[in-house]
Protein backbone atom coordinates (compact mmCIF):
# COMPACT_ATOMS: atom_id res chain seq x y z
CA UNK A 1 0.00 0.00 0.00
CA UNK A 2 1.14 3.62 -0.66
CA UNK A 3 1.39 6.00 2.37
CA UNK A 4 -1.38 7.34 0.97
CA UNK A 5 -3.77 4.51 0.99
CA UNK A 6 -2.39 3.97 4.33
CA UNK A 7 -3.53 7.24 5.52
CA UNK A 8 -6.80 6.60 4.68
CA UNK A 9 -7.29 3.04 5.96
CA UNK A 10 -6.42 3.95 9.02
CA UNK A 11 -8.64 6.91 9.06
CA UNK A 12 -6.46 9.81 8.24
CA UNK A 13 -8.13 11.15 5.45
CA UNK A 14 -8.12 14.96 7.01
CA UNK A 15 -4.52 14.13 7.09
CA UNK A 16 -4.05 13.21 3.82
CA UNK A 17 -5.75 15.43 2.22
CA UNK A 18 -3.75 18.17 3.42
CA UNK A 19 -0.49 16.43 2.77
CA UNK A 20 -1.80 16.91 -0.81
CA UNK A 21 -2.82 20.90 -0.33
CA UNK A 22 0.57 21.63 1.09
CA UNK A 23 3.47 23.26 -1.18
CA UNK A 24 6.38 25.40 -0.67
CA UNK A 25 4.16 28.28 -0.50
CA UNK A 26 1.77 26.91 1.94
CA UNK A 27 4.02 24.47 4.04
CA UNK A 28 2.23 21.85 6.81
CA UNK A 29 1.87 22.96 10.33
CA UNK A 30 4.48 21.19 12.48
CA UNK A 31 1.75 19.41 14.19
CA UNK A 32 0.38 18.22 11.49
CA UNK A 33 4.07 17.35 10.29
CA UNK A 34 4.97 15.78 12.51
CA UNK A 35 1.31 13.44 12.68
CA UNK A 36 3.14 12.56 9.00
CA UNK A 37 6.20 11.54 9.81
CA UNK A 38 4.73 9.00 12.44
CA UNK A 39 2.49 7.63 10.83
CA UNK A 40 5.08 7.09 7.59
CA UNK A 41 7.97 5.78 10.50
CA UNK A 42 4.98 3.38 11.39
CA UNK A 43 4.15 2.26 7.68
CA UNK A 44 7.92 1.63 7.45
CA UNK A 45 8.02 -0.65 10.17
CA UNK A 46 4.83 -2.41 9.72
CA UNK A 47 5.03 -2.65 5.84
CA UNK A 48 2.86 -1.86 3.18
CA UNK A 49 1.56 -5.72 3.04
CA UNK A 50 -3.18 -4.76 2.94
CA UNK A 51 -3.24 -7.97 5.60
CA UNK A 52 -0.40 -6.50 7.82
CA UNK A 53 -1.87 -3.18 7.54
CA UNK A 54 -5.15 -4.13 8.21
CA UNK A 55 -4.02 -6.70 11.54
CA UNK A 56 -2.49 -2.96 12.65
CA UNK A 57 -5.85 -1.21 12.06
CA UNK A 58 -8.18 -3.50 13.85
CA UNK A 59 -5.59 -4.62 16.86
CA UNK A 60 -3.28 -1.43 16.77
CA UNK A 61 -0.32 -3.61 18.14
CA UNK A 62 2.79 -3.14 16.45
CA UNK A 63 4.12 -6.48 17.73
CA UNK A 64 1.17 -8.86 15.98
CA UNK A 65 1.98 -7.80 12.90
CA UNK A 66 5.38 -9.10 12.84
CA UNK A 67 3.26 -12.51 13.18
CA UNK A 68 1.22 -11.60 10.49
CA UNK A 69 4.21 -11.23 7.93
CA UNK A 70 5.74 -14.45 9.67
CA UNK A 71 2.24 -16.02 8.77
CA UNK A 72 2.84 -15.22 4.87
CA UNK A 73 6.13 -15.90 5.15
CA UNK A 74 5.19 -19.56 6.20
CA UNK A 75 1.97 -19.55 3.45
CA UNK A 76 4.44 -18.46 0.55
CA UNK A 77 7.32 -20.97 1.25
CA UNK A 78 4.49 -23.39 1.25
CA UNK A 79 3.41 -22.80 -2.21
CA UNK A 80 6.45 -23.33 -3.58
CA UNK A 81 6.12 -27.18 -3.42
CA UNK A 82 3.82 -26.22 -6.59
CA UNK A 83 6.73 -24.97 -8.56
CA UNK A 84 9.20 -27.65 -7.60
CA UNK A 85 9.46 -29.23 -11.31
CA UNK A 86 10.44 -25.73 -12.49
CA UNK A 87 13.20 -25.14 -9.40
CA UNK A 88 14.12 -27.17 -6.44
CA UNK A 89 12.06 -25.82 -3.08
CA UNK A 90 15.09 -25.22 -1.34
CA UNK A 91 16.69 -22.72 -3.57
CA UNK A 92 13.21 -20.63 -3.67
CA UNK A 93 13.03 -20.97 0.01
CA UNK A 94 16.47 -19.60 -0.18
CA UNK A 95 15.83 -16.25 -2.58
CA UNK A 96 13.35 -15.48 -0.42
CA UNK A 97 14.90 -15.65 2.77
CA UNK A 98 17.24 -13.73 1.09
CA UNK A 99 14.77 -10.91 -1.22
CA UNK A 100 13.21 -10.36 3.13
CA UNK A 101 16.88 -10.16 4.69
CA UNK A 102 18.04 -7.65 1.66
CA UNK A 103 15.02 -5.69 1.75
CA UNK A 104 15.51 -1.85 1.78
CA UNK A 105 19.00 -2.11 -0.39
CA UNK A 106 19.69 -3.44 -3.95
CA UNK A 107 19.28 -7.24 -4.33
CA UNK A 108 22.11 -9.04 -5.04
CA UNK A 109 21.60 -12.48 -6.53
CA UNK A 110 24.60 -13.94 -4.93
CA UNK A 111 23.78 -13.49 -1.75
CA UNK A 112 20.97 -15.65 -1.92
CA UNK A 113 22.40 -18.60 -3.20
CA UNK A 114 25.48 -18.69 -0.72
CA UNK A 115 25.62 -22.97 -0.57
CA UNK A 116 24.63 -23.27 -4.31
CA UNK A 117 27.36 -24.00 -6.33
CA UNK A 118 27.28 -22.37 -9.75
CA UNK A 119 25.93 -24.60 -11.70
CA UNK A 120 22.71 -24.80 -9.67
CA UNK A 121 22.68 -20.92 -9.40
CA UNK A 122 22.91 -21.26 -13.65
CA UNK A 123 20.28 -24.15 -13.09
CA UNK A 124 17.93 -21.71 -11.13
CA UNK A 125 17.92 -18.38 -13.30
Amino acid sequence: MSFDQYLIGIGGQSLNDAKKKADIKKPLADLLHQKLVEHFKRLLVIGGMPEVIANYIENNDIRHCGQVLDNLNTSLKADFVKHKKQSPFLRISEVLDAVIQQSGNKFTYAKAATEANHKQTVDFL
